[in-house]
Protein backbone atom coordinates (compact mmCIF):
# COMPACT_ATOMS: atom_id res chain seq x y z
CA UNK A 1 0.00 0.00 0.00
CA UNK A 2 1.06 3.67 -0.73
CA UNK A 3 -0.19 7.07 -0.51
CA UNK A 4 -0.88 7.33 3.39
CA UNK A 5 0.71 8.06 6.77
CA UNK A 6 -0.53 6.03 9.65
CA UNK A 7 0.46 7.31 13.03
CA UNK A 8 -0.99 5.37 16.89
CA UNK A 9 -1.92 7.37 19.66
CA UNK A 10 0.28 6.70 22.24
CA UNK A 11 -0.66 5.27 25.26
CA UNK A 12 1.42 6.13 28.18
CA UNK A 13 2.39 3.86 31.60
CA UNK A 14 1.34 0.65 30.35
CA UNK A 15 4.29 -1.38 31.35
CA UNK A 16 2.62 -4.47 29.07
CA UNK A 17 -0.07 -5.86 26.81
CA UNK A 18 -2.35 -8.24 26.09
CA UNK A 19 -2.39 -10.28 23.10
CA UNK A 20 -5.39 -12.74 22.46
CA UNK A 21 -5.99 -14.88 19.37
CA UNK A 22 -8.82 -16.42 18.25
CA UNK A 23 -8.92 -19.49 15.71
CA UNK A 24 -12.74 -20.85 15.32
CA UNK A 25 -14.16 -21.09 19.20
CA UNK A 26 -10.30 -21.07 21.00
CA UNK A 27 -9.28 -17.85 22.20
CA UNK A 28 -5.16 -18.16 23.48
CA UNK A 29 -3.75 -15.54 25.39
CA UNK A 30 -0.41 -14.37 26.90
CA UNK A 31 0.50 -11.17 28.33
CA UNK A 32 3.74 -8.93 27.15
CA UNK A 33 5.95 -7.04 29.04
CA UNK A 34 7.66 -4.17 28.08
CA UNK A 35 11.43 -4.19 26.53
CA UNK A 36 13.93 -2.31 28.95
CA UNK A 37 13.78 1.39 28.76
CA UNK A 38 11.59 1.10 25.84
CA UNK A 39 7.46 1.53 25.88
CA UNK A 40 7.02 -1.25 23.24
CA UNK A 41 5.77 -5.15 24.47
CA UNK A 42 5.68 -6.63 20.73
CA UNK A 43 9.31 -8.60 20.45
CA UNK A 44 10.54 -7.90 23.82
CA UNK A 45 10.20 -11.72 24.53
CA UNK A 46 9.98 -11.18 27.98
CA UNK A 47 5.99 -13.11 28.11
CA UNK A 48 3.74 -14.72 30.38
CA UNK A 49 1.57 -17.21 29.73
CA UNK A 50 -0.39 -17.31 33.02
CA UNK A 51 -3.92 -17.89 32.05
CA UNK A 52 -5.09 -15.69 35.17
CA UNK A 53 -3.71 -12.78 34.54
CA UNK A 54 -6.28 -12.46 31.35
CA UNK A 55 -9.66 -10.55 32.46
CA UNK A 56 -12.31 -12.81 31.14
CA UNK A 57 -14.23 -9.56 29.76
CA UNK A 58 -11.51 -9.09 27.63
CA UNK A 59 -11.77 -12.78 25.83
CA UNK A 60 -15.83 -12.02 25.79
CA UNK A 61 -15.16 -8.42 23.87
CA UNK A 62 -12.59 -10.34 21.67
CA UNK A 63 -14.68 -13.18 20.93
CA UNK A 64 -17.73 -10.07 20.18
CA UNK A 65 -14.93 -8.07 17.49
CA UNK A 66 -13.94 -11.60 15.76
CA UNK A 67 -17.50 -12.64 15.02
CA UNK A 68 -17.96 -9.24 13.09
CA UNK A 69 -15.43 -9.46 11.45
CA UNK A 70 -15.52 -13.03 10.20
CA UNK A 71 -12.43 -13.74 10.45
CA UNK A 72 -10.67 -17.67 10.48
CA UNK A 73 -7.77 -16.08 12.38
CA UNK A 74 -6.90 -13.29 14.30
CA UNK A 75 -4.93 -11.61 17.12
CA UNK A 76 -5.82 -8.54 19.10
CA UNK A 77 -3.35 -6.14 20.86
CA UNK A 78 -4.98 -4.61 24.26
CA UNK A 79 -3.29 -1.75 26.06
CA UNK A 80 -4.89 0.41 29.10
CA UNK A 81 -6.07 3.99 28.19
CA UNK A 82 -8.31 5.93 31.14
CA UNK A 83 -8.38 2.33 33.03
CA UNK A 84 -10.09 0.67 30.66
CA UNK A 85 -8.73 -1.95 28.04
CA UNK A 86 -8.25 -0.77 24.76
CA UNK A 87 -7.58 -2.01 21.27
CA UNK A 88 -4.75 -1.22 19.43
CA UNK A 89 -3.74 -3.62 16.83
CA UNK A 90 -5.30 -6.38 15.05
CA UNK A 91 -3.07 -8.89 13.43
CA UNK A 92 -3.69 -11.34 10.98
CA UNK A 93 -0.50 -13.59 11.19
CA UNK A 94 1.66 -14.90 14.21
CA UNK A 95 4.74 -16.55 15.13
CA UNK A 96 3.42 -20.22 16.28
CA UNK A 97 6.13 -21.31 18.20
CA UNK A 98 5.39 -18.59 21.09
CA UNK A 99 1.85 -19.51 21.66
CA UNK A 100 2.74 -23.32 22.12
CA UNK A 101 3.45 -22.07 25.39
CA UNK A 102 0.12 -21.05 26.49
CA UNK A 103 -1.48 -22.93 29.12
CA UNK A 104 -4.59 -23.96 27.04
CA UNK A 105 -7.51 -21.97 25.53
CA UNK A 106 -11.19 -20.71 25.89
CA UNK A 107 -13.77 -21.03 24.16
CA UNK A 108 -16.37 -18.48 23.53
CA UNK A 109 -18.76 -19.70 26.38
CA UNK A 110 -15.63 -19.01 28.49
CA UNK A 111 -14.64 -22.85 29.35
CA UNK A 112 -11.08 -23.10 29.92
CA UNK A 113 -9.54 -26.36 28.21
CA UNK A 114 -6.00 -27.09 29.60
CA UNK A 115 -5.37 -28.70 26.31
CA UNK A 116 -2.09 -27.70 23.71
CA UNK A 117 -2.47 -25.01 21.52
CA UNK A 118 -1.56 -25.65 18.26
CA UNK A 119 -2.73 -23.10 15.80
CA UNK A 120 -1.77 -24.51 12.54
CA UNK A 121 -4.11 -27.41 13.18
CA UNK A 122 -7.09 -25.19 14.93
CA UNK A 123 -6.92 -23.33 11.79
CA UNK A 124 -7.18 -26.70 9.51
CA UNK A 125 -9.74 -28.06 11.70
CA UNK A 126 -11.65 -24.49 11.72
CA UNK A 127 -11.42 -24.36 7.25
CA UNK A 128 -13.17 -27.44 7.76
CA UNK A 129 -15.57 -27.02 9.84
CA UNK A 130 -19.47 -26.84 9.09
CA UNK A 131 -19.67 -23.68 11.31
Amino acid sequence: ELGYFYLQEFLPNNKNDIRIIIIGDRCFAFTRYNRKNDFRASGSGNSSFSKDLIPKELIKHSFEIYNKLGMISVAFDFLIKDSEYTLIEISYGFIKDLYENCEGYWTEDLKWNNEDVRPELFIIETLFSEK
